[in-house]
């Protein structure tokens, strides 16, 4: 149990690095007014959505012929 424990620690502190990842690091210093800065746009969150509304049940047999291929009976 006590070597699961020490396995265990040791993982996760391995996932703990000194430094920050390289592609999160800029060239360019965070006071400098001057800065390029990407332009972002907006994308509103229901930008794709359609309304679903509770319909009355229909005749199933009637869908299922309509929505076949055909080589039915």
């Amino acid at each position: 149990m006590k070597e699961l424990t020490l396995v265990v620690c040791l993982a996760i502190l391995a996932g703990c690095a000194s430094t920050p990842p390289t592609d999160v690091l800029t060239d360019v210093p965070p006071d400098d007014a001057y800065a390029h800065i990407p332009v972002s746009s907006y994308d509103p969150v229901v930008a794709g959505f359609t309304p679903r509304r509770p319909v009355e049940p229909r005749a199933w047999r009637q869908l299922n012929e309509n929505s076949g291929d055909g080589a039915g009976s």
